[in-house]
């Protein structure tokens, strides 16, 4: 395993695949034999990229919520842009949080 691997981890656990990226980090970390400033640096990187490809989904998906197909009912789009808009802020620093540990 290396550090792409570890990349591409950490960019499917940011993303919708239930990947712990945290696990595999402190598991390299253990071994002693990667250099821990480019472990949190490909592990940041694919985190970050994995969020971006989140954020670009959710800013272009919602062009479908016409479609019958589209899982969300408009009730709970305007329920979790409110939850969102409230307390977004919270959530990053939360998430930011989770990244460092």
């Amino acid at each position: 395993m290396g550090y792409f691997t570890l990349f591409f981890i950490s960019f499917f656990a940011a993303t919708i695949l239930p990947v712990s990226s945290e696990l595999t980090l402190l598991g390299m970390v253990s071994t002693k034999t990667y250099s821990i400033f480019l472990l949190f640096l490909f592990a940041s990187l694919g985190n970050i990229l994995g969020s971006c490809v989140n954020w670009y989904l959710g800013i272009h998906f919602i062009k479908f919520k016409n479609k019958k197909w589209f899982p969300f009912s408009d009730k709970q789009i305007q329920k979790s842009s409110f939850w969102f808009n409230k307390y977004g802020c919270l959530l990053y620093t939360s998430d930011a949080a989770d990244d460092l540990l």
